[in-house]
């Protein structure tokens, strides 16, 4: 087997196997994720604590595990600049139709950076102003929903809160709103700040920070 033709083999064995791992973080923190609105709807915080805590080993964790496996794949070649750079190519196509393409780069950063000893950026091997992705992306809707021209605060969180279902029922959503909306106006005058005209909701209270 030639030089070429190693090189291109480890390359795509080592992107493949990039891939993966990234696949099983990004699997396994939406799950853990997931699980958030049970949490707050059983009132388990320490659940949720925990589940927070695990999300923030994860990634290292995962990093770190892949890191050993490319070490021992590549071998002596684990600082090969010209074996990254192939792995990089193979690699972009792989992520390239993923909605999570740039995270997918930010952990390819990470492992490189970590073997190759990176200090500052190092454009040949990692992922910089270019992106993956071949096509532009299209959203298909507004992923967030505009609440305005409300009479009170009051009736803008009654109306945010009732459209957020929960699966725990609020033992008085009337008082409730009163009481949120009292905090909000009392920090509008505090803070001298405008009064609010409109805000903007994503579709769940539940979300994931990468």
């Amino acid at each position: 087997m030639s030089q070429n033709d190693l090189t291109s083999r480890l390359a795509r064995s080592g992107a493949e196997a990039i891939y993966q791992a990234f696949h099983y973080y990004h699997s396994t923190f939406r799950a853990i994720t997931a699980q958030a609105k049970v949490r707050f709807d059983e009132r388990d915080w320490l659940g949720l604590r925990a589940d927070a805590a695990k999300r923030l080993e994860l990634y290292p964790a995962a990093v770190s595990s892949i890191e050993s496996s490319i070490r021992k794949l590549f071998g002596l070649r684990f600082q090969d600049t010209g074996l990254w750079i192939a792995a990089k190519a193979v690699y972009a196509h792989l992520v390239r139709s993923m909605d999570a393409w740039e995270l997918a780069e930010t952990f390819f950063n990470s492992v490189s950076r970590r073997l190759l000893g990176t200090v500052g950026v190092n454009q040949q091997v990692e992922f910089v102003d270019t992106c993956s992705r071949t096509a532009s992306y299209q959203i298909g809707h507004l992923p967030y929903h505009t609440y305005k021209n409300f009479p009170s605060i009051t009736s803008l969180v009654t109306a945010i809160l009732t459209d957020y279902q929960f699966g725990t029922a609020y033992e008085d959503l009337h008082r409730d709103c009163r009481l949120a909306s009292a905090k909000i106006e009392a920090y509008l005058k505090a803070t001298a700040a405008a009064s609010i005209d409109r805000v903007e909701m994503i579709p769940s209270s539940f979300f994931r920070v990468p």
